[in-house]
């Protein structure tokens, strides 16, 4: 279905003097998987990803190896071969890659192994397996971005690259005005419209020393504006979003154009001036978990090598059931006694299927997998194996070929959801408001709405809603930040905290079916939304008062203990036992067979 906008008039201001910036050139790493390989011929491929308006010089691939016996490599960059190399013994990889454009790339490593001679009588791979092993370990690739263009249409690419996955967090400023809820809830919603593979630290105030990654400002003009005025700049050589504004409906007309996806294509310059209604996103609803698709997993083929998956469900779920599904496959014909595929879930074997004598028909085809009955869980280890013989000797053949088709292999996991304060991120599958005494304690209203678009919702922008703090009408989330409110609530688990290390923490209670978090200063809450993406998951179910250290540790001060149902118990009777009762029976038959024999001969005589 299309979406039908209004676009509203605007005016695009540029500047291309931009350009000189490229010449800011640092050096980065982007880091890869290790790879390795025990099979005569295996490949993987590696994606990387450029961000929108630079591109990459000086790419160099590097990666340690150890190889036993003799292996080829073949490097493919784009379908494009770049490399070939013979291995052997232990030693450092390297090689070169041509300057990389914006978009996603894709490297592909092939791995060609030869048994040495000693190792191999036969030529026969069916009777006689090698011990093949080649790894490649530490892999990365070093390179220097560099900036050709700064346009509102790249975000967020514009501010940090969106893909890239490094160790330490990112570091962003948010500049706006602490008193003013408008420009809070418009900072929560645009923060929470981007999605970053580096987990993101907020800061309303830089750390000294650190440079912030990027800058995002919004500024309310104090002379009269008739144009809401959206503008990327290099600030220091720190990315730096600007929006100014004059009136309300100016600030959300700005924030629904870099939220709206087609309206913001639009915006192809550094600069922008807009002057009427923009129509607001589409924003985010529950998803489903229904498919590999739904968890985020694309096709991928086997080639006689196992593919692992990590299969992660909503930590607000606790599963009533195992994990049940039905795999769907694409596989050659023509393939030997002894082809098989298998699905192993947590280590243990749930479902496995010959490929064997296959008929050309159908070409999709599909088998049912199933998990161990014991214990009841929401994360799942899964492997995808696979051999696959068109030859007598088993040597490997190129053709060789199965498809696992994502969106068509179905997942069906019982469950029920969990109580307590890990249910928080439910909250916003309907009304995403949240009410705080102060609008510095955005950054834990974003970490929240981040945490739960991440876990239970579509890819798009929250609606996100920040409010004044009513206490006799509370919201479902509700924020204090205040030094003597937070004190007086932790002295209530005075018995299980030490209160003088308590300073600059958290803590999270529900009470009447409402969400209460406390802490004591703007710290404290940046404390809290650095660590609350790792700890949710972590929480106890049932739990019901939580604390959070400034360092990120928890601590349950208060949980509900619900007794389980107990499953039935099927005791399960041995053939000995079996064989003992049936004895003792017939013994007793016996002895009432004799006795009325017995009794009956007695009867005889006495007449």
């Amino acid at each position: 279905m299309t979406l039908q906008i209004k676009t509203a008039p605007f005016t695009l201001m540029s500047s291309l003097l931009f350009l000189a910036c490229s010449a800011h050139v640092h050096a980065d790493t982007w880091k890869l998987d290790d790879f390795i390989s025990q099979n005569i011929e295996q490949s993987t491929p590696y994606f990387f990803y450029v961000a929108k308006g630079e591109s990459w010089q000086n790419v160099l691939f590097n990666s340690q190896f150890n190889v036993q016996g003799n292996s080829t490599i073949i490097v493919r960059y784009d379908n494009q071969l770049i490399h070939q190399q013979n291995l052997s013994g232990k030693g450092t990889l390297s090689f070169n890659l041509q300057p990389s454009q914006s978009g996603f790339h894709r490297l592909d490593i092939s791995i060609l192994q030869k048994p040495s001679t000693e190792a191999q009588s036969t030529e026969n791979m069916c009777l006689e397996s090698s011990n093949l092993y080649t790894a490649l370990t530490q892999a990365n690739l070093s390179y220097q971005p560099q900036r050709k263009t700064l346009q509102l249409n790249q975000l967020p690419d514009a501010l940090f690259n969106s893909q890239l996955n490094r160790a330490e967090p990112i570091q962003a400023l948010l500049r706006f005005d602490t008193t003013n809820f408008m420009e809070a809830s418009m900072i929560g919603r645009l923060t929470t419209a981007w999605n970053f593979a580096t987990p993101i630290q907020w800061k309303l105030t830089a750390n000294t020393g650190v440079v912030p990654d990027f800058i995002i400002s919004i500024q309310r003009s104090t002379k009269s504006l008739p144009n809401a005025q959206i503008s990327l700049s290099q600030e220091n050589q720190t990315p730096t979003l600007n929006i100014e504004y004059e009136t309300e409906s100016q600030l959300l007309m700005a924030i629904n154009a870099l939220l709206n996806r087609q309206y913001l294509e639009q915006l192809n310059t550094p600069t922008a001036s807009l002057n009427g209604p923009v129509a607001r996103p589409t924003w985010a609803s529950l998803r489903k978990f229904e498919s590999l698709a739904d968890l985020g997993v694309t096709d991928f083929k086997l080639d006689n090598s196992p593919k692992n998956l990590s299969l992660i469900f909503p930590a607000v779920w606790e599963a009533t059931d195992i994990l049940n599904g039905q795999l769907s496959f694409r596989s050659q014909s023509g393939l030997l006694q002894g082809s098989t595929l298998q699905v192993w879930l947590n280590d243990g074997l749930a479902g496995s299927t010959s490929l064997a004598k296959l008929d050309s028909s159908p070409v999709e085809r599909q088998f049912d997998f199933i998990s161990a009955d014991y214990p009841y869980t929401t994360s799942f280890n899964m492997m995808v194996s696979n051999t696959q013989l068109n030859n007598n000797y088993c040597l490997p053949n190129a053709g060789n070929a199965l498809w696992i088709d994502t969106k068509k292999t179905k997942l069906n996991l019982p469950h029920q959801m969990k109580k307590g304060v890990i249910t928080l991120s439910s909250t916003f599958s309907s009304t995403p408001e949240i009410a705080v005494n102060t609008p510095a304690a955005t950054p834990i209203a974003i970490s929240l709405a981040q945490v739960a678009k991440k876990m239970l919702l579509s890819n798009d922008p929250i609606g996100l809603n920040i409010t004044p703090l009513t206490l006799n009408a509370p919201k479902a989330i509700n924020i204090q930040l205040d030094a003597q409110r937070y004190q007086s609530e932790l002295q209530k688990y005075g018995q299980t905290l030490y209160l003088p290390t308590t300073e600059n923490g958290g803590l999270i209670t529900v009470k009447n079916g409402n969400f209460w978090i406390y802490s004591d200063n703007n710290l404290g809450a940046e404390n809290f939304a650095r660590f609350w993406p790792e700890i949710q998951q972590k929480i106890p179910n049932n739990t019901t008062a939580l604390f959070i250290s400034a360092q990120g540790q928890i601590t349950v001060l208060n949980q509900n203990m619900v007794e389980k149902a107990k499953p039935p118990i099927i005791e399960q009777i041995s053939l000995q036992t079996i064989a003992i009762i049936l004895g003792v029976l017939i013994v007793l038959i016996i002895s009432l067979l004799i006795w009325r024999r017995n009794r009956k001969a007695h009867k005889n005589k006495e007449e």
